[in-house]
């Protein structure tokens, strides 16, 4: 993109195209084809365009183009004249410049072949057609380079952190140029810029430092700590415009002061540890930021803030050495958001662990460390997952570590403690996850899933079959109303679901690459498997796939999230993008405290009862005789919470009344009747309790064993 001189209109360079825009009138003015030829180039070898400033007058694109030999070319190509000059060969891709008043081009040469790679920089005069080159040693090869706005000067940047400054290009004979080197960068130049009048040049490196060079004064000033690394520098008449690599630009006004600031989604160098969650509280996604920092986004406003969960100073890359900060690399936050915990790692020769529980403070407007644990495994912790929310229990949140050792915490009064520790035949503990109503934890050891109750008590043990001895990467249980009673689980070879009713497998799907991750939907209650190219959704009930997304290059960070009235699952991917996929949203069963209005409980209903929730009355709930039997025959793990399961059981199986039974006042549906025989029934069995909301599962099963029904 270039400017073109005449107000209000702009040019787009494209792989085909010159685009002349009007951006005040939002349309084309004009098209210019490039013409390349196809016996030496073609369109889909162009990797990368040039524009300068004075395209209208002059006609000229200049564009690096791989040719039939694989090698990148820069080439003029004039569109006025409809031809294409070749310039230079083996040239790096992006370290062409135009200067001298849109007279000179510079470029760094590439000579693979030669051995001597982004050694030398050429330099080519357009009014004279002649190329000139200058050549570094090969310890220091070139990074970038940039022309002087009116004389023909070039400055170039290299590996070790000099700049080095060409004068004397202007000579048509013999090659006399004269060379200054400027040196404060211990890192490679990254970031290089004249300003306008080319009285001092700007540079930037990995130091997060800007110097501001004058020519005649080898002495830079500064502009430190800038919150990432330099990688571009833009300067204009008023400002400077400083580009950094976590996807942020700051603005400098002409006395090099912060006048602004424009963030994006910040990219992070560790490839997003700690995945993808959603904040229900905030509508907003967490996610890493910058080193040792939380990101918080809000995909409605496209706004996001950082916040610092390690707290500790960031320390700078060195020559030849690597530094070591602490990153966040595993988090989690509970349904209600007032909770938070994270865990950063720093993987120095002394390795430091640090587990950290987050109070939101809503008088303060931010989340306040309440609890701090250092070396909560005594190696590196692969899971971190909060317990769903329950009604009569404080938060509980799971840990899995490489010393074969799972850990639940809870919260005790003001602080967190480690109340179990649990481990399974000295076998490597992978990963877990939470039933939907946290009444079962799953844990895999091995290639083993092993399901425990609220007491860190053994329950049972599942296996993908007797041959099978990969270890599980992945679990996840199901979230849908109907979809509770499943557990996923996943291997490098297969992918199984289980019955937590019938302790049997529901399907086994064998797969042809690794899954990285598996996401539960609590509305529709698919499960979402993720692959790195690939994201597959199924539907456990209807044992099928419903859609399937190719080449995501996804990292395995995913969440589903009602956003904008659709259900959507958000994911990230390695090119620093948050994507999503979905469809409209569905409405969420909504249990209602009239009796005869509930819906249907899966857990007691025959197969013939439908596939999805819905409303139905309690005229069409008819008794059955076998619902006892099967709820006393299963696992006490699998079953449902004592809150949920007391009043949905009285309202399927004792309380199924018709609607006329109730009181015109409390019903509203008029003149009712009731059936004295029936209600002497409930009476008799259950006396007062009756007339309760809910009724304590304990006590029912009691109850059960002193009266008969029938």
């Amino acid at each position: 993109m270039s400017l073109t001189g005449l107000p209000g209109q702009i040019a787009l360079a494209g792989r085909k195209r010159v685009t002349i825009w009007n951006y005040e009138e939002t349309k084309i003015v004009g098209k210019y084809e490039y013409f390349l030829s196809d016996k030496k180039f073609n369109y889909d070898g162009i990797l990368s365009v040039l524009l300068p400033d004075n395209f209208l007058d002059t006609g000229d694109v200049f564009v690096t183009v791989l040719d039939r030999q694989k090698m990148n070319n820069l080439v003029r190509i004039s569109v006025h004249e409809k031809c294409v000059n070749q310039i230079f060969k083996h040239v790096t891709v992006g370290t062409q410049h135009i200067g001298d008043n849109n007279n000179s081009l510079v470029t760094i040469a590439n000579h693979r072949v030669q051995g001597f790679k982004n050694t030398t920089v050429l330099c080519y005069d357009r009014n004279l057609s002649k190329v000139q080159g200058y050549n570094t040693d090969r310890e220091r090869p070139f990074t970038i380079t940039r022309c002087h706005p009116e004389e023909k000067t070039v400055a170039c940047g290299d590996s070790s952190g000099r700049i080095l400054i060409f004068s004397g290009i202007e000579n048509r004979d013999e090659l006399k140029a004269s060379k200054i080197i400027l040196h404060w960068h211990s890192l490679p130049v990254t970031a290089l810029s004249w300003s306008i009048e080319g009285g001092h040049i700007y540079s930037g490196g990995g130091e997060r430092v800007i110097c501001k060079w004058f020519i005649n004064n080898i002495k830079p000033t500064f502009i430190p700590r800038l919150e990432s690394e330099v990688v571009g520098i833009q300067v204009s008449v008023t400002n400077a415009a400083v580009k950094l690599s976590n996807n942020s630009v700051l603005l400098l006004d002409r006395q090099d002061l912060t006048c602004g600031q424009l963030s994006g989604l910040s990219r992070s160098k560790s490839g997003w540890p700690a995945g993808l969650i959603w904040d229900r509280r905030a509508k907003a996604l967490l996610l890493n930021g910058n080193v040792g920092h939380m990101q918080v986004f809000n995909p409605d406003s496209q706004d996001s803030f950082s916040i610092d969960l390690v707290q500790q100073n960031y320390v700078t890359e060195e020559r030849n050495k690597k530094p070591f900060n602490a990153e966040v690399e595993l988090m989690d936050i509970t349904t209600c958001g007032m909770y938070l915990a994270t865990m950063d790692c720093c993987w120095a020769p002394v390795e430091r662990l640090n587990l950290k529980f987050w109070h939101y403070q809503p008088s303060l407007q931010k989340f306040v460390l309440n609890t701090y644990v250092d070396g909560p495994h005594s190696s590196a912790v692969k899971l971190l997952k909060f317990q769903p929310a329950t009604v009569d229990e404080m938060p509980k949140l799971v840990t899995c570590g490489n010393d074969k050792r799972a850990k639940v915490w809870a919260l005790d009064s003001a602080t967190w403690l480690c109340i179990y520790s649990l481990d399974f035949r000295g076998l490597d503990c992978g990963t877990g996850s939470w039933s939907a109503d946290g009444s079962v934890l799953g844990l895999s050891f091995a290639h083993l899933v092993t399901l425990w109750n609220k007491r860190a008590t053994l329950k049972t043990t599942l296996t993908f079959d007797s041959n099978t001895k990969s270890p599980v990467l992945c679990m996840e249980f199901g979230k849908g109303y109907f979809e509770k009673k499943y557990l996923c689980a996943s291997n490098e070879d297969n992918l199984c679901v289980w019955d937590l009713l019938t302790l049997s497998k529901v399907f086994f799907i064998p797969l042809t690459m690794n899954v990285v991750n598996l996401v539960a939907d609590e509305v529709s209650g698919h499960f979402a498997v993720i692959c790195k190219e690939t994201i597959s959704v199924f539907d456990m009930n209807e044992k099928r796939q419903v859609a399937k997304f190719d080449g995501l290059n996804a990292t395995g960070g995913a969440v589903y999230a009602t956003f904008r009235d659709r259900r959507q699952l958000f994911f990230l991917t390695f090119d620093g993008h948050i994507k999503s996929i979905g469809s409209k949203a569905n409405p969420v069963p909504v249990r209602k405290t009239t009796l005869t209005e509930k819906p249907v409980n899966p857990l007691f209903v025959t197969k013939s009862a439908g596939k999805k929730a819905q409303e139905v009355t309690a005229e069409v709930i008819k008794p059955m005789t076998e619902d006892l039997d099967n709820i006393l025959s299963v696992p006490l793990h699998a079953l449902p919470s004592n809150s949920l399961l007391a009043p949905t059981f009285l309202t399927n199986r004792i309380l199924s009344l018709p609607k006329a039974r109730l009181p015109a006042a409390e019903s509203g549906l008029g003149p009712q009747t009731t059936d004295d025989k029936d209600l002497n029934k409930i009476h008799e069995v259950f006396g007062k309790q009756a007339e309760s909301k809910k009724i304590e599962f304990n006590s029912y099963c009691k109850l059960l064993k002193m009266k008969n029904l029938e």
